[in-house]
């Protein structure tokens, strides 16, 4: 599911606690509006500042009062039982050449730059007069930004009229991330929905992720988490008992392929879906593979990454590549690391097919999921929609 693309607004106010003082009558729904939007960012919290850690909260928690998140998107039906809202973390500890979320990697706030919507250093150069660290600068009739110096305060993305400015990542508290969530409680009451946490790698940022499952569950919000297992066992093991269910990637069968490729211990993946299985062996747990032309995309390599799959669960479902995040590398000023020609339907729908016959379990219509790394935002843009 792909939101549309909107232009940049300022970020709503916050929607007063039920009960609180100037509370209002809630809109069943409230907000759902907003999806697709790259809104500008609120004020950065003081240096410092640390939000009210949940009754409960563990260790991990009071460690991570706030984190960073780079997308709230509402209405998901791909990402676990019901209507969902994903919210994606910021950081993960992988590389994926292929990756459709490059905004999602590194574990700062970044700005994103699109030429298309500037209006150009004559007839508005906002951005260069409000950035603190001079890093944006006039050449010619252009605007030039020093990305290697830019902290992602978001000061020239508030400045910028046209939107041509997005900041990737905010930072919040567990509080505030579930009552943005729980905007749309009716509709997870009517379909069995609820939140879902995703990245990036949900889990590189473990105390956070932790105080908002913890969170969701004192305010009986369903979870699910969606990983790629490269994290500490301790952490996965953790996050997956304050959840529903498990939506598990693996990418490859060979660790020394998978390492190669993408970085980190290529093993760890495999291990820790064991030991999740054995841990929770009542867990819900959905294996997804993402099916990547050159790197994992034959028959063979696929049944022996399915063989990882622990006794017991369901048969992994196969992801389509797509090629629908390449403009996002031009935002942050990067050229995508991988480029391939995505399978023609039929040829992926004949893959699958394949795939599951060879696993005794038959072809299934509709088969093959949601693409890889698709978190539901217009290809082009995404900024924080939360």
């Amino acid at each position: 599911m792909t939101a549309r693309e909107g232009r940049a607004y300022p970020a709503p106010a916050r929607i007063p606690r039920r009960g609180g003082p100037g509370a209002s009558r809630r809109r069943p729904g409230g907000g759902s509006g907003d999806r697709g939007r790259a809104f500008r960012p609120h004020p950065r919290p003081r240096a410092g500042s640390r939000a009210r850690a949940p009754s409960g909260a563990g260790r991990a928690g009071r460690r991570a009062a706030t984190g960073l998140v780079f997308n709230i998107q509402k209405f998901s039906v791909h990402d676990g039982g019901g209507i969902r809202t994903l919210v994606f973390l910021k950081g993960c500890p992988l590389r994926c050449p292929w990756c459709s979320n490059p905004e999602s990697q590194a574990a700062r706030p970044e700005t994103g730059h699109d030429p298309s919507r500037c209006l150009g250093a004559a007839a508005c150069g906002a951005c260069a007069e409000a950035c603190p660290r001079g890093l944006v600068r006039a050449r010619g009739e252009a605007l030039a930004f020093d990305r290697a110096g830019c902290d992602g305060c978001g000061a020239c993305v508030r400045a910028c009229p046209a939107g041509a400015r997005i900041l990737y990542g905010r930072e919040m508290s567990a509080s505030a991330v579930l009552d943005r969530v729980e905007e749309d409680a009716v509709f997870y009451q009517r379909s069995g929905g609820g939140l879902t946490l995703s990245g990036g790698e949900p889990l590189s940022q473990g105390g956070f992720a932790l105080e908002i499952l913890r969170e969701a569950a004192r305010r009986r919000v369903d979870a699910s988490l969606e990983t790629a297992g490269a994290v500490a066992e301790k952490t996965l093991l953790a996050a997956a008992g304050l959840t529903g269910s498990v939506i598990y990637d693996l990418k490859h069968w060979d660790p020394v392929i998978l390492s190669r490729t993408v970085g980190g211990d290529g093993a760890l993946p495999a291990r820790n879906l064991r030991a999740l299985r054995a841990a929770l062996p009542e867990a819900v747990i959905r294996v997804r593979i993402p099916v990547i032309p050159g790197f994992n995309g034959s028959l063979p390599d696929l049944l022996k990454t399915a063989s990882l799959v622990p006794e017991g669960l369901a048969p992994p479902e196969l992801l389509p590549f797509h090629r629908l995040g390449e403009a996002k590398y031009a935002l942050l000023g990067r050229e995508p690391p991988f480029r391939a020609e995505p399978w023609p339907p039929d040829r992926f729908a004949g893959l699958v097919r394949a795939f599951r016959e060879a696993l005794g379990c038959g072809a299934r219509p509709g088969a093959g999921g949601r693409p890889p790394g698709d978190g539901g935002a217009p290809p082009g843009r995404r900024g924080f929609q939360g």
